[in-house]
């Protein structure tokens, strides 16, 4: 038994063209709703900042703007650190519900743009979750870094030592290695940082369940379908590199189109790029996290005898195999998505 990664992503394309509302709508209002209104507050809150600047880079100190605003300038940062915290909190509880929203298309479930606003209720265990996500993660950075820098140095002392011999030797020693090591890095950071891949959807399934809770069973999931995992993300990377090309063009057309001193150079070429990508933006994120909530489904329902959790249910009990979950404590929402060979 395995994933079946096309299969997956066909069922996901399936899901996303039954489903009503349109994904894309809902995908446009997740995407208003963080960068939007977010973006808007933060422009109104810093605009007296921005007025200082410009009264500062026109050399008029004297004017009473000028001077209102500087004495008030140490306030101002206080509210706009205030503000991003709140915007950085706010943008996590949604990212968390349009996880529920993906969750339900592929099973699915009906949805609406409610399930923006599911994680609101238990906000606190989603915040408290990403905190520990985040130290996690930065942790084994460090961890990486450090163990990185020691095989950096060991290797800089063989180079020297190559390089007494035969300095292109130990030149190309050197590059192969260094190489060799940053590859390492990333190998060990992200097959450690993947283990909390599935730590949402286990909370969305089970919102009784602490922080930590739903990141140990993430991490017992995961065994064995890591690199499972992030094949499935790899397969999307043609798409985002469409994006990045789309992008790119968009931001040379409006460099040869404008002078190079125009004050608006900066908001039009944001506004050609995002429009550029916005079809296929609004079309990948909601393929994507459909395709991700598979992969937690396909494990789910069959997480393996690596992961601690008692294997899936035999198939002679019907009543068992119609839940699709484990025989144990930690059980899964009801399946309702596409039948997979999993």
């Amino acid at each position: 038994m395995g994933f079946h990664r096309p299969q997956v992503k066909e069922a996901a394309k399936a899901a996303i063209r039954q489903a009503h509302p349109s994904p894309r709508w809902i995908t446009l209002l997740f995407f208003l709703l963080v960068w939007g209104v977010p973006g808007a507050l933060m422009l109104l809150a810093a605009r007296p900042l921005l007025n200082l600047a410009a009264l500062a880079a026109a050399g008029v100190p004297e004017h009473p703007l000028y001077r209102y605003t500087a004495s008030v300038s140490g306030g101002l940062f206080s509210l706009l650190f205030f503000l991003s915290v709140l915007v950085t909190l706010f943008c996590v509880v949604l990212t968390y519900g349009y996880l529920s929203y993906g969750l339900k298309l592929w099973r699915g479930q009906e949805t609406g743009w409610r399930d923006l606003f599911c994680g609101i209720p238990q906000a606190g265990r989603v915040l408290l979750l990403t905190l520990e996500i985040f130290l996690f993660s930065l942790l084994w950075a460090v961890l990486g870094a450090i163990l990185l820098t020691i095989g950096v140095l060991i290797l800089n002392t063989v180079s020297f030592l190559l390089a007494a011999l035969s300095y292109q030797l130990g030149q190309l020693f050197l590059e192969l290695l260094s190489l060799a090591a940053s590859v390492g890095f990333m190998v060990f950071f992200y097959s450690r940082v993947l283990r909390y891949a599935l730590a949402y959807y286990i909370l969305l399934d089970q919102p009784r369940y602490r922080a930590s809770e739903a990141l140990d069973a993430s991490k017992d999931l995961m065994v064995g379908h890591r690199w499972t995992f992030f094949v499935l993300l790899l397969s999307f990377l043609g798409w985002f590199l469409l994006g990045s090309l789309l992008c790119s063009a968009a931001g040379l057309l409006c460099q040869q189109l404008l002078p190079s001193g125009s004050v608006g150079l900066a908001l039009i070429t944001w506004l050609l790029t995002s429009l550029c990508t916005l079809p296929l933006t609004l079309w990948l994120v909601p393929y994507l996290a459909c395709s991700c909530a598979g992969f937690y489904e396909a494990v789910a329902q069959n997480p393996g005898p690596a992961s601690g959790f008692p294997p899936r249910p035999e198939e002679s009990d019907p009543e068992r195999r119609s839940r699709g979950g484990f025989d144990g404590d930690y059980r899964p929402g009801d399946y309702r998505g596409p039948d997979l060979p999993i």
